[in-house]
């Protein structure tokens, strides 16, 4: 007779599972592929691409699965409960008392994370999520791992982890790997291509928090994820919802949602500012478009629609410090020099020492353009008042992340503005009224004079 054995670590390993429980994990663990599917539906080939896409693996009669599918197995069989091996880690360490105050919101949303070993945090733009991350920590008393996935955010946490808690955290990635007695600061890429590195120390961790955990059904998250066997494993989040259909590989590898704060919570403490939109036509009319892809490339090389950007950009940035968010590195260099008033230019590309010399200038700059896969998300610049969304955005975790840039709190700042660009083509104006539906949810749509 065959015994299902089931061991919990960084994974959710189960050897020996009859063929029936064998099908129905499969099952659970296997999704439709948004690449297959948006290939179809633009009839494009996709013979090439796989139709689903598993979050197992099968050696044998051996399944490995992301752990956050224990909860939904139990419920499917809770008598395979006497049949688990937890060997989850704990590395309990002491934490001085947070310098700073939780607002009531803030608290009781630690109230409600607390009670659970895993789950997502969700906190709109301005609600602290940063305070709240290392309040969890603290409160558990383990020493943490903070996932992030780029040098700007890891900067940002290691500097409020000396602000709040008075000591310098390790720090993984850009070139170093020091690791701290009580927090390390971990960028996710860096993670990823030292795996091996990785497994020698990860068993003296008893909690992983991932910023931004939005980002984690990508394979480099899921990989390093399953070699992280902590105890506690929590996600901070604006947003878990993706456009691809795939926020639900989230709740498999941390967890599900366990505390959320809205953005009028936020809003009613002056958290946020509120958001106004104005929306400019550009007179852009592309023709022989077929595609997303094409339409970007008509966008970029339109000389009359570049100027009308450069413009609103300029205006705005005579009284208020403006954001121009891109898709493409071409397109932000040349609305740079169309541009009456000086405009800083980042993207992924620049070289250490430049995008260094770029974030430091940032936050007085009264003109910054960037790519939206840099600056989209995760800075904390408050300065910023004003958004000019210069190409088309219709997911909903990247225009609420975009907005997030421009409502963070600042003297003399009354709100924020989004200058919306809309193009007469299809696809652009389906882009817009996907925008519009968000606007309004969030109640944003205010038309600015």
């Amino acid at each position: 007779m065959v015994t299902t054995r089931i061991a919990l670590d960084g994974a959710l390993t189960i050897a020996g599972a009859d063929s029936a429980l064998a099908a129905i994990i499969r099952a659970d663990n296997t999704y439709p592929n948004p690449a297959f599917q948006e290939a179809r539906r633009q009839g494009r080939y996709a013979e090439h691409l796989p139709s689903t896409i598993a979050t197992y693996r099968e050696f044998g009669d051996t399944l490995i699965l992301p752990r956050g599918y224990l909860g939904d197995l139990l419920q499917e069989r809770p008598a395979l409960l006497s049949a688990l091996t937890d060997h989850r880690t704990e590395s309990v360490v002491d934490f001085p008392v947070l310098g700073a105050v939780l607002r009531g919101y803030q608290e009781t949303a630690m109230a409600s994370a607390i009670k659970r070993e895993q789950g997502v945090i969700q906190a709109p733009t301005g609600a602290g999520k940063t305070l709240i991350g290392l309040e969890l920590i603290r409160r558990r008393s383990q020493r943490a791992l903070v996932l992030v996935h780029n040098n700007e955010l890891a900067r940002q946490w290691s500097g409020a982890i000396e602000r709040f808690m008075g000591f310098t955290p390790g720090v993984i990635g850009d070139g170093k790997w020091k690791e701290g007695d009580r927090i390390t600061v971990a960028t996710l890429q860096t993670l990823h291509r030292n795996q091996e590195r990785v497994s020698e120390s990860a068993e003296n961790y008893g909690l992983v928090l991932t910023d931004e955990c939005h980002h984690i059904p990508s394979r480099t998250f899921a990989d390093v994820m399953l070699g992280l066997p902590c105890r506690y494993r929590y996600g901070l989040s604006a947003t878990i919802h993706r456009r691809d259909g795939l926020h639900q590989l989230i709740n498999r590898v941390i967890g599900r949602t366990i505390a959320q704060i809205s953005p009028e919570e936020v809003e009613d403490v002056g958290g946020i500012v509120p958001a106004q939109i104005k929306v400019v036509p550009t007179g852009f009319e592309p023709c022989d478009v077929d595609g997303w892809t094409e339409l970007l490339d008509k966008i970029v090389q339109s000389p009359d629609r570049n100027r009308v950007v450069a413009d609103w950009a300029s205006r705005a940035a005579g009284y208020a410090p403006t954001l121009v968010l891109v898709d493409r590195i071409d397109h932000a260099e040349s609305l740079a020099r169309l541009c009456s008033v000086p405009a800083l230019v980042a993207h992924g590309q620049l070289s250490k020492k430049e995008r260094k010399r770029v974030f430091e200038a940032m936050p007085d700059a009264p003109l910054t353009i960037g790519t939206t896969g840099l600056l989209g998300e995760g800075l904390d610049i408050s300065r910023w008042s004003v958004l000019v969304l210069a190409t088309p955005i219709s997911g909903r975790v990247k225009l609420l992340q975009a907005i997030g840039r421009i409502i963070r709190p600042h003297p003399g700042k009354k709100n924020g503005l989004v200058i919306d660009l809309v193009d007469q083509h299809a696809i652009a104006l389906a882009c817009f009224r996907k925008r519009r539906e968000i606007y309004v949810e969030r109640g944003y749509w205010r038309e600015a004079a």
